[in-house]
């Protein structure tokens, strides 16, 4: 009932982020199809990145935690949109075949 979802980024995220965030939903969505609890204990971790003068790019050290919480009604609405996306996947698949 917990798990940690990693980012590494250029940009800084933010707890709004985080909270809004489709893939945490959509984890948190597969653990109570799984086990039939919401995760309690959920947190994006968000490690720093930056670009260097040679265009690759490094870790800056810096790293920010921010806890997240999935509702119920958070999940309904997930798995509706999981059935619309693979609707839609289906029926891609079907014409490609015609």
């Amino acid at each position: 009932t917990a798990f940690k979802e990693y980012k590494s980024s250029v940009r800084k995220w933010t707890q709004k982020m985080a909270d809004d965030s489709g893939q945490i939903t959509f984890y948190a969505t597969a653990i109570w199809i799984t086990t039939g609890k919401i995760p309690t204990d959920i947190e994006l971790v968000n490690i720093e990145t930056a670009y260097q003068d040679d265009g690759s790019m490094t870790v800056t050290g810096n790293m920010y935690r921010f806890p997240t919480k999935r509702t119920l009604a958070d999940i309904i609405k997930m798995t509706r949109r999981i059935r619309h996306a693979w609707a839609g996947i289906k029926d891609l698949c079907e014409k490609e075949l015609l």
